[in-house]
């Protein structure tokens, strides 16, 4: 189910892992989920092929570095999301922790899709896109131990 048309110039600056987005991107966008320009098959980059861009000036320079997640755009509602590729038993704790949405102390991100990827072990699935955990920085104590409380809080057994 892999195919990719990247050039090859283009394809080698991707790394092993992004290559591997690379080649799920006409899936995925007929899924409904659009990757990052740097993962689309015709990418060329925009510093071009014969310089390399300084710091951050290019978008599509920045590499994804989490080998089994990478941020979309649903087309659906354009809203950011995140692509997450786990395996069967990786979904069975997405899908049962799901299954406890309503219980107050079940923290976790949201399921919002489930892709399984044809042809492969993969299984796409796509939540919400968050910020990071201490972003905006926490103020005091009291945020540092009620944020750290509902990390560790489990949800009611279903």
């Amino acid at each position: 189910m892999l195919s990719g048309t990247l050039s090859e110039s283009s394809y080698q600056l991707l790394t092993c892992d992004e290559q591997f987005w690379a080649q799920s991107y006409d899936f995925l966008l007929s899924c409904g989920y659009q990757l990052r320009p740097r993962y689309h098959p015709e990418w060329v980059p925009s510093w071009g092929l014969k310089r390399h861009p300084i710091g951050g000036e290019c978008d599509d320079f920045l590499k994804s570095y989490n080998t089994n997640a990478l941020d979309a755009l649903c087309i659906k509602d354009n809203q950011k999301v995140v692509l997450k590729r786990v395996n069967e038993k990786e979904l069975k704790i997405f899908r049962h922790l799901d299954t406890l949405r309503s219980d107050a102390k079940n923290h976790t991100i949201p399921l919002l899709d489930v892709i399984p990827f044809p042809g492969t072990e993969w299984t796409f699935v796509v939540m919400p896109y968050c910020r990071r955990f201490n972003s905006p920085p926490f103020h005091c104590r009291d945020e540092f131990v009620d944020a750290m409380t509902q990390y560790i809080e489990p949800p009611r057994r279903a």
